[in-house]
C-alpha cells in the first residue's frame, strides 16, 4: 500500500467493527447497483449518477489524507457519471409516446392534404 487508505477503509482511524461495516456498506451498494442494472430496474441512470456523486464526495474528503486514493476515486466517479449519461441515451420511449408522436407527424403532413 502506498500512502494512506481511503477514509472508509482506514483501520488506524476506525476500529475493526467500524471498518468492516463501512466496507460492507460500500460493497453492498455497488452490488445493489449492478444487480439492479442487470434486472433492468427503473431509474438506472439516476442511481448510477448518485453513486458517481457519492464517489466524488469521497474523493473530495480523501484529497489531503490520501491523494492517490482520491485520484483513483475521482476517475471512478467520472466513469460512473459518464455511464449514467450513456444510460440516458439508451432509454426506450414508451409505446404511448411513440404513438402520439407518429399521429402528430401524420396529421401535420402535407401529403395527407
Amino acid at each position: 500500500m502506498i500512502g494512506r487508505p481511503a477514509w472508509w477503509a482506514d483501520d488506524q482511524r476506525w476500529n475493526t467493527v467500524v471498518v468492516t461495516a463501512l466496507v460492507m456498506v460500500v460493497f453492498v451498494a455497488i452490488t445493489f447497483v449492478a444487480v439492479w442494472a442487470f434486472f433492468r430496474g427503473p431509474f438506472i441512470p439516476e442511481i448510477s449518477a448518485t453513486g458517481g456523486v457519492l464517489l466524488a464526495v469521497c474523493a473530495f474528503v480523501d484529497r489531503h489524507a490520501s491523494p492517490g486514493a482520491a485520484i483513483v476515486t475521482s476517475v471512478l466517479a467520472a466513469s460512473a457519471v459518464l455511464l449514467a449519461v450513456a444510460g440516458l441515451s439508451g432509454r426506450q420511449t414508451s409505446p404511448r409516446a411513440i404513438d402520439q408522436t407518429a399521429s402528430r407527424v401524420l396529421s401535420s403532413s402535407s401529403i395527407a392534404d
